[in-house]
């Protein structure tokens, strides 16, 4: 019964071959589809993976602002204070807070002013939410050390794409007025 079902099959493979490579090239593309996208979620799921651990999936940002959508208050109100970074520390379960300002000002360097995004804070602030939380990494120079004002560790952008001549370790840069040494 085998023999004559398998000997069946060949001889309408034989008859209709205009119809039988269509059914099996139907077939796989189908599953040469369904094995792609099953490989573009699990690789996209992985970079998210690593782009969260490399943050840290346990921390969280808390900006102010009103909590209903995008609110950009948060760029331009400073309404969380130390008090507030106190009562974020006393939660049972967090292990580390800081507070940081994040501003869009302006920075000047040479005869040149722009306006951009700046992120500041004291240097336990600094060391919790760069270093710690490994956000970004120190391409030239070094961090900033304990006890240290007035010096800056800047990003790639404001390097090499903001001012017309490059700005390099040691330069000094001045953000609202304010004297900065350039030391990463």
């Amino acid at each position: 019964m085998i023999e004559e079902s398998l000997r069946i099959s060949i001889d309408t493979l034989k008859h209709r071959k205009t119809s039988s490579i269509l059914t099996i090239l139907g077939i796989v593309i189908g599953i040469s589809s369904i094995i792609g996208l099953l490989s573009i979620g699990i690789g996209l799921e992985q970079s998210i993976s690593e782009q969260l651990e490399g943050m840290g999936s346990d921390k969280i940002m808390i900006m102010p602002g009103s909590g209903s959508g995008l609110d950009m208050s948060a760029f331009t109100a400073e309404t969380l204070t130390d008090e507030d970074v106190k009562t974020v520390e006393g939660i049972s379960g967090i292990k580390m807070a800081a507070g940081m300002l994040f501003k869009t000002l302006p920075v000047k360097y040479k005869d040149e002013v722009v306006s951009t995004y700046v992120s500041g804070g004291d240097y336990e602030a600094y060391n919790k939410m760069f270093l710690e939380m490994k956000l970004f990494e120190i391409e030239e120079g070094r961090t900033i050390n304990k006890g240290e004002n007035g010096v800056a560790a800047i990003g790639y952008r404001i390097v090499n794409d903001v001012f017309e001549k490059d700005v390099s370790i040691g330069d000094t840069i001045y953000i609202k007025d304010k004297k900065f040494k350039v030391l990463g």
